[in-house]
């Protein structure tokens, strides 16, 4: 009168252990799923899958008697847990997504920076920061077994901030340079909204971060609006600089013609530049994308020259303080 017995059910990869009650000698004679065989009391397999799932049967031989029994042994396949999201580089207030293929009747276990934790499957984290940024781990359990770990990292990129920097007051007929000041590698947008028709003409720089205009001669407004893209494909906030087209900024400013002079224009060698204020001032000149070259001083009353045959051909700036003119370079 004897019975099978096993540790069962055992997970994946553990052991499993067949052993009977009888308590005399006896000769054994085990078998079971995958062709096993064994004639030790109490057999064991090792590293155990879920091929190894059913019935194992023991023969039994003592005493002149003869006896066999069963035993129906569950061998629980390993819950590894497998994240379908990607390691990925996002920006922050984007969302971190945590996914896990689905294993029936299994339990989740996530963590990762900031204490995160989650016992869902499938996760997302709203609104994510630079310290979000890490690896997040999940394993799976089921029927008391606990499968392999899985982890994905996710970067969180700061968003780049940009502004504008340029004069919102402009004459009729003037010009001005508009700058942005924002980090090295970006891709910006330039745009107009309100009076579009006061540019006259709009010349961009090569890696379009300043921005030439020249106003149509009348009154008006019109806001320039601008956003950029860095190379982790992070777009900045949008900037806007208002500008008001008035005869006004005209009358605050005495005119250039009558502070200062310049001449030939356009030049091929020299340009005279004389002041006729009454106090020294330094005069500099800007490429068309904005770009500055030089900067010379003038003192009152004194024509100075400046050698432009270096340059080349093209429209440049001349400002003097807070007037602008432009004038040309020719060969």
């Amino acid at each position: 009168n004897a019975s099978a017995i096993s540790n069962g059910p055992v997970c994946e990869g553990g052991t499993l252990q067949l052993t009977t009650d009888y308590p005399g000698l006896a000769d054994y004679t085990w078998t079971g799923p995958n062709n096993f065989t064994s004639s030790n009391p109490n057999p064991s397999i090792q590293n155990v899958n879920e091929s190894a799932t059913g019935v194992y049967s023991v023969l039994i031989e003592g005493n002149n008697c003869l006896s066999q029994r069963s035993i129906e042994v569950e061998i629980i396949g390993a819950p590894n847990a497998v994240i379908i999201s990607t390691s990925d580089s996002i920006c922050d207030g984007e969302i971190i997504t945590l996914e896990a293929e689905n294993i029936p009747g299994a339990t989740w276990n996530w963590t990762g920076p900031l204490n995160y934790s989650s016992n869902q499957r499938n996760n997302e984290i709203t609104d994510a920061q630079i310290e979000n940024s890490g690896w997040y781990f999940v394993f799976a359990e089921r029927g008391g077994c606990t499968g392999s770990t899985d982890s994905v990292y996710y970067l969180v990129n700061t968003r780049p901030e940009i502004s504008l920097t340029g004069d919102t007051l402009q004459a009729p007929g003037g010009a001005s340079v508009i700058y942005i000041n924002g980090p090295s590698g970006m891709t910006y947008t330039w745009s107009f909204s309100g009076d579009e028709t006061l540019v006259e003409l709009a010349v961009y720089s090569g890696n379009n971060d300043t921005l030439a205009v020249f106003w149509d001669d009348r009154e008006g407004f019109v806001d320039v609006l601008v956003s950029g893209t860095d190379a982790n494909g992070c777009s900045s906030n949008q900037v806007t600089l208002n500008i008001h087209v008035s005869e006004a900024a005209s009358a605050l400013l005495i005119p250039f013609t009558q502070s200062f002079e310049f001449y030939p224009n356009p030049t091929s060698s020299s340009l005279f530049v004389r002041n006729n204020t009454s106090k020294t001032e330094f005069c500099s000149i800007y490429s068309i994308d904005g770009r500055f070259i030089k900067q010379f001083e003038v003192s009152p009353g004194v024509i100075v020259t400046s050698d432009m045959s270096e340059f080349e051909a093209g429209m440049y700036f001349l400002r003097f303080t807070d007037k602008t003119a432009r004038f040309l370079v020719s060969k």
